[in-house]
């Protein structure tokens, strides 16, 4: 069988037992055994994503909530029942501390999240180890702080910039109401006293 009609049957296994997974579960799980079977026939390994949505053993497909149970284990919940395993087996006593803990120096890594999927038909439990998530150095945090530290300092400088230019307007603008007032008041002055002379006046002398 060659490789594009050996896709084409899988896809066709794949989509009929899809389609039939509701309507006919007995139906789509014997079509998802083929599909196994084939795989198995041809060196096909199953990935970790149809792990987690079809049971291997039956081939039912694996719907949380109505023919499974799924259930998710954080890496920290792992971390303690590991560490709670090491604890209560046969070890050494000065290999633990005075709680019965394991030492600091004996540290379980990082496993990330686990999977455990149980199916309702066979009773068949599937367990999917997800990588855990990078972890980030100080050297990284640092680098990232040092390029925001730039980036915040310009928006600092782009949000006093309107109030800096707000206030030198205002400053420019009292200014050329004081000076108007001043011209005002020397005219008034001048005036007054260019109206206070009158012939009369000279005449008088």
């Amino acid at each position: 069988m060659t490789a594009p009609v050996l896709q084409a049957r899988l896809n066709y296994l794949t989509d009929s037992a899809h389609l039939l997974a509701r309507t006919v579960p007995d139906a789509s799980a014997y079509l998802m055994t083929r599909r196994h079977a084939l795989t198995s026939q041809h060196d096909i390994s199953i990935s970790d994503v149809e792990k987690q949505h079809v049971c291997i053993a039956c081939g039912s497909i694996l719907i949380p909530g109505c023919n499974s149970l799924l259930k998710i284990e954080s890496d920290k919940a792992l971390r303690r029942q590991r560490q709670r395993r090491r604890a209560l087996g046969s070890r050494p006593k000065q290999q633990q501390d005075g709680k019965g803990k394991p030492k600091a120096d004996e540290k379980v890594g990082r496993t990330g999240i686990t999977k455990t999927m149980s199916c309702n038909r066979c009773a068949r439990t599937t367990t999917v180890q997800l990588p855990p998530p990078p972890v980030i150095g100080r050297s990284k945090r640092r680098k990232t702080a040092e390029a925001a530290k730039p980036a915040a300092m310009e928006a600092a400088t782009d949000s006093r910039k309107p109030s800096a230019n707000a206030v030198s307007k205002k400053r420019a603008k009292n200014r050329k109401a004081g000076l108007q007032a001043l011209l005002a008041e020397s005219k008034a002055s001048a005036s007054k006293s260019s109206s206070g002379l009158t012939l009369a006046n000279f005449m008088k002398r």
